[in-house]
Protein backbone atom coordinates (compact mmCIF):
# COMPACT_ATOMS: atom_id res chain seq x y z
CA UNK A 1 0.00 0.00 0.00
CA UNK A 2 2.97 2.30 0.57
CA UNK A 3 3.47 4.49 -2.56
CA UNK A 4 1.12 2.29 -4.61
CA UNK A 5 -1.09 4.03 -7.21
CA UNK A 6 -3.62 1.21 -7.05
CA UNK A 7 -4.86 2.54 -3.71
CA UNK A 8 -5.25 6.11 -4.96
CA UNK A 9 -4.40 8.99 -2.66
CA UNK A 10 -4.39 6.68 0.34
CA UNK A 11 -1.40 4.78 -1.07
CA UNK A 12 0.39 7.66 -2.74
CA UNK A 13 -0.03 10.33 -0.10
CA UNK A 14 -1.83 9.49 3.13
CA UNK A 15 0.00 6.35 4.24
CA UNK A 16 3.54 7.61 3.47
CA UNK A 17 2.85 10.97 5.11
CA UNK A 18 1.46 9.28 8.22
CA UNK A 19 4.39 6.91 8.56
CA UNK A 20 7.16 9.38 7.71
CA UNK A 21 5.50 12.29 9.48
CA UNK A 22 5.10 10.32 12.69
CA UNK A 23 8.79 9.46 12.80
CA UNK A 24 9.82 13.02 11.92
CA UNK A 25 7.53 14.52 14.54
CA UNK A 26 8.67 12.18 17.33
CA UNK A 27 12.32 12.52 16.39
CA UNK A 28 11.96 16.31 16.48
CA UNK A 29 10.28 16.21 19.89
CA UNK A 30 12.98 13.91 21.25
CA UNK A 31 15.80 16.05 19.83
CA UNK A 32 14.23 19.26 21.09
CA UNK A 33 13.73 17.75 24.55
CA UNK A 34 17.29 16.42 24.61
CA UNK A 35 18.72 19.80 23.66
CA UNK A 36 16.64 21.62 26.30
CA UNK A 37 17.55 19.09 29.03
CA UNK A 38 21.23 19.22 28.02
CA UNK A 39 21.20 23.03 28.09
CA UNK A 40 19.47 23.10 31.48
CA UNK A 41 21.92 20.53 32.87
CA UNK A 42 24.90 22.61 31.76
CA UNK A 43 23.37 25.77 33.21
CA UNK A 44 22.66 24.06 36.55
CA UNK A 45 26.21 22.66 36.70
CA UNK A 46 27.56 26.13 35.92
CA UNK A 47 25.29 27.62 38.60
CA UNK A 48 26.52 25.10 41.17
CA UNK A 49 30.14 25.65 40.14
CA UNK A 50 29.82 29.42 40.45
CA UNK A 51 28.13 29.02 43.85
CA UNK A 52 24.93 30.82 42.95
CA UNK A 53 26.31 33.68 40.87
CA UNK A 54 23.30 33.82 38.54
CA UNK A 55 24.33 37.10 36.96
CA UNK A 56 27.25 35.42 35.21
CA UNK A 57 24.96 33.07 33.26
CA UNK A 58 24.39 34.12 29.69
CA UNK A 59 21.40 33.13 27.59
CA UNK A 60 22.51 31.62 24.27
CA UNK A 61 21.51 33.47 21.13
CA UNK A 62 19.53 31.91 18.31
CA UNK A 63 22.75 31.74 16.27
CA UNK A 64 24.45 29.67 18.99
CA UNK A 65 21.45 27.34 19.26
CA UNK A 66 21.39 26.79 15.49
CA UNK A 67 25.13 26.10 15.38
CA UNK A 68 24.75 23.48 18.16
CA UNK A 69 22.37 21.35 16.06
CA UNK A 70 23.86 17.97 15.23
CA UNK A 71 23.69 17.73 11.43
CA UNK A 72 23.92 13.93 11.44
CA UNK A 73 20.52 13.93 13.11
CA UNK A 74 18.95 17.05 11.59
CA UNK A 75 19.79 16.20 7.97
CA UNK A 76 17.56 13.08 7.80
CA UNK A 77 14.74 15.07 9.41
CA UNK A 78 15.03 17.79 6.78
CA UNK A 79 15.13 15.18 4.01
CA UNK A 80 11.99 13.58 5.46
CA UNK A 81 10.18 16.93 5.52
CA UNK A 82 11.09 17.57 1.90
CA UNK A 83 9.92 14.06 1.03
CA UNK A 84 6.56 14.81 2.67
CA UNK A 85 6.27 18.02 0.64
CA UNK A 86 7.14 16.06 -2.51
CA UNK A 87 4.37 13.55 -1.70
CA UNK A 88 1.99 16.45 -1.12
CA UNK A 89 2.87 17.75 -4.58
CA UNK A 90 2.50 14.31 -6.22
CA UNK A 91 -0.89 13.78 -4.56
CA UNK A 92 -2.12 17.04 -6.04
CA UNK A 93 -0.87 16.05 -9.48
CA UNK A 94 -2.56 12.65 -9.12
CA UNK A 95 -5.83 14.27 -8.02
CA UNK A 96 -5.54 16.98 -10.72
CA UNK A 97 -5.89 19.73 -8.13
CA UNK A 98 -4.22 23.11 -7.81
CA UNK A 99 -1.35 23.21 -5.37
CA UNK A 100 -2.25 25.51 -2.48
CA UNK A 101 -0.24 25.90 0.67
CA UNK A 102 -2.31 27.20 3.56
CA UNK A 103 -1.74 27.36 7.28
CA UNK A 104 -3.85 24.25 7.72
CA UNK A 105 -1.32 22.38 5.54
CA UNK A 106 1.41 23.22 8.05
CA UNK A 107 -0.78 21.90 10.84
CA UNK A 108 -1.45 18.74 8.85
CA UNK A 109 2.22 18.18 8.08
CA UNK A 110 3.71 18.90 11.52
CA UNK A 111 1.10 18.65 14.28
CA UNK A 112 -1.16 15.89 12.99
CA UNK A 113 1.69 13.30 12.94
CA UNK A 114 2.26 13.96 16.65
CA UNK A 115 -1.34 13.00 17.40
CA UNK A 116 -1.13 9.94 15.17
CA UNK A 117 2.05 8.97 16.99
CA UNK A 118 0.31 9.41 20.34
CA UNK A 119 -2.48 7.12 19.14
CA UNK A 120 0.08 4.49 18.06
CA UNK A 121 1.89 4.82 21.38
CA UNK A 122 -1.34 4.50 23.38
CA UNK A 123 -2.37 1.46 21.35
CA UNK A 124 1.01 -0.13 21.98
CA UNK A 125 0.74 0.53 25.72
CA UNK A 126 -2.77 -0.95 25.86
CA UNK A 127 -1.59 -3.98 23.89
CA UNK A 128 1.43 -4.52 26.15
CA UNK A 129 -0.54 -4.34 29.39
CA UNK A 130 -3.25 -6.59 27.94
CA UNK A 131 -6.37 -4.44 28.22
CA UNK A 132 -9.54 -6.32 27.28
CA UNK A 133 -11.37 -4.94 24.26
CA UNK A 134 -15.09 -4.23 24.43
CA UNK A 135 -16.92 -4.14 21.13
Amino acid sequence: MFLNKRYGLMGIFQTPVNVIGMFIAWASVILFSYNIINLLYKKIVKLITLRGDIFYLNIPSVKELILKIDMRIAFPLVIGIFFMLYLFHKAHIFGKEKWKFHFITLIYMFIYPLFVGLQYLWSLILELIGVKRKW
